[in-house]
């Protein structure tokens, strides 16, 4: 993966369709910009194995719209510093996805806490399919979603200056997830913009 295809342009429209599928003519509205500017950009972005596209069902006769959508969850790290620099694609195994997730998406207070709770639970997250987290003011709120019965969560999790956090754990066989609540683990594919 060439990481110089994250050019501003092509960047802000990775940000775009993460949201939601989107038309190259909704883009080039959205950016200013030509239909074939968008579409060549798109071009490029899908021969990378970033961008998908499908075509979308019309209600009224005539051509259907092709809407471009970003292709799964993939993670980049770049690191610049007196060790040198180095970019790279992380592997897609369930931890570095889950921390990257953690490092990315979840409020940084609770972002310590999460890594130690995922550590020590280690062996049941293993087992779970996809992670939500919900977002709660008085503790961090997790749905686990798994179709195996989950045992010996540790709920409780304290730093080295004994500041604890608590944590809710929800298990279930399927969930829709609300507004506002991250995906920060789905094995099946996907990540926060699922």
């Amino acid at each position: 993966m060439k990481l110089e295809l994250f050019s501003e342009s092509k960047w802000a429209i990775l940000k775009e369709i993460s949201n939601r599928p989107q038309s190259p003519l909704d883009l080039s509205e959205k950016f200013d910009t030509t239909i074939s500017n968008i579409t060549q950009q798109l071009k490029l972005l899908e021969y990378s194995g970033l961008v998908g596209k499908k075509k979308a069902k019309e209600k009224r006769p005539g051509k259907a719209k092709t809407l471009y959508n970003v292709k799964g969850t993939r993670n980049f790290l770049i690191s610049l510093g007196q060790n040198g620099a180095k970019k790279t694609e992380l592997k897609k195994d369930y931890h570095q996805m889950l921390t990257t997730s953690i490092w990315l998406y979840a409020p940084e207070k609770d972002r310590y806490f999460l890594e130690k709770f995922f550590w020590e639970n280690e062996q049941v997250i293993k087992k779970v399919e996809k992670i939500i987290l919900v977002p709660n003011k008085q503790k961090i709120s997790l749905v686990l979603i798994t179709a195996k019965k989950l045992l010996n969560i540790k709920l409780k999790i304290a730093d080295s200056n004994n500041n604890t956090r608590d944590f809710s754990v929800i298990q279930k066989e399927s969930y829709s997830r609300s507004r506002g609540e991250l995906v920060l683990l789905n094995k099946n594919g996907g990540g926060d913009a699922d």
